[in-house]
């Protein structure tokens, strides 16, 4: 019987920082009794396995089909990792698979697996899974078609993964919770039942401020209308990301309008989700310090100015 550990995220929840830390420290961890296999891992994480087996890419796909890419991935599994260590599989696009198909692959008969996830509060999931849709693509839509479309019900999410997988750990993702409030440190804590070797800071998802968040969606929708063109070898996602953390204009948060209508749509899913999952917290009431900012009002001078900057020839 071979130990699985499969840390399916959520994202927004460090898990770029927790990724790029078994990445690094592969040795230790083998030698300490896990191993972080390379096996569906582009980098420093287990992308490609929750690629082949998300939903829409087996949309298209046969039963027939989909069995066999079951068979093959746990066949590789299996002849790829260590049999008398416990295997650590990260990647937080598990969010997008049918728990269902991922039992299928880790198959009672050949693992003993366990679930681990960690939850943010869904307003800053919202404003900050927001942020980096804009960042990393050339989305348009403003944050509230972006919340109307958006669906975390955390308790729908994780009991679909509890009724595949008896063994789940749920950790809350805020300061408060988090042991030396750090994702690493309480990952190792609670999860592996080890302590953090070194305190070197990981590299986590460069963030826009809520000034670069104005400019790159004015920048997608001139980009989208055919006005701007982007230079192909401009990394603007790096580029953005690093004006960002010496801009001061603050991080983007929803409205709370926007806010009220996320807390009374899932009321009654996150009580059920607490009372069943994480009986001791409650991340889901407005926080006295809770910044209810407009959304940057960017001008199209300033627009320019900041093009001309990043981007101008």
């Amino acid at each position: 019987m071979r130990n699985i550990i499969l840390h399916i995220g959520r994202s927004k929840t460090g898990t770029t920082s927790l990724q790029n830390f078994f990445y690094q420290n592969t040795e230790w961890l083998y030698n300490n009794g896990y191993e972080y296999p390379e096996i569906y891992r582009p980098k420093v994480a287990h992308h490609f396995l929750s690629r082949q087996f998300n939903r829409k890419a087996l949309k298209s796909l046969t039963d027939t089909e989909i069995k066999k890419l079951i068979q093959d991935a746990r066949n590789n599994i299996l002849e790829n990792t260590t049999s008398d260590k416990t295997i650590l599989f990260s990647s937080e696009g598990m969010q997008a698979c049918n728990p269902k198909i991922i039992r299928r692959i880790f198959n009672e008969k050949y693992f003993n697996v366990k679930i681990v996830c960690y939850f943010r509060d869904q307003i800053s999931f919202l404003s900050s899974s927001y942020t980096q849709g804009i960042h990393e693509s050339f989305k348009t839509h403003h944050p509230e078609e972006y919340i109307r479309s958006a669906n975390p019900n955390y308790y729908e999410f994780i009991s679909g993964w509890k009724n595949c997988f008896e063994n789940l750990i749920v950790r809350n993702f805020s300061k408060k919770s988090l042991i030396n409030e750090d994702i690493v440190d309480d990952f190792l804590n609670q999860v592996l039942s080890l302590r953090r070797p070194d305190k070197r800071i990981m590299n986590s998802n460069p963030s826009l401020s809520r000034r670069y968040l104005a400019f790159k969606l004015m920048l997608n929708k001139k980009h989208e209308e055919g006005s701007i063109t982007i230079p192909k070898e401009l990394n603007l996602y790096k580029l953005l990301g690093e004006v960002s953390r010496l801009d001061d204009s603050g991080k983007f948060m929803l409205s709370r309008l926007d806010a009220e209508y996320i807390f009374e749509k899932y009321e009654d899913s996150n009580k059920m989700f607490f009372s069943e999952y994480m009986p001791d917290e409650n991340i889901y009431k407005f926080d006295n310090n809770y910044i209810d900012q407009k959304f940057y009002d960017m001008t199209e001078n300033e627009f320019d100015n900041i093009y001309e900057t990043l981007i101008g020839n």
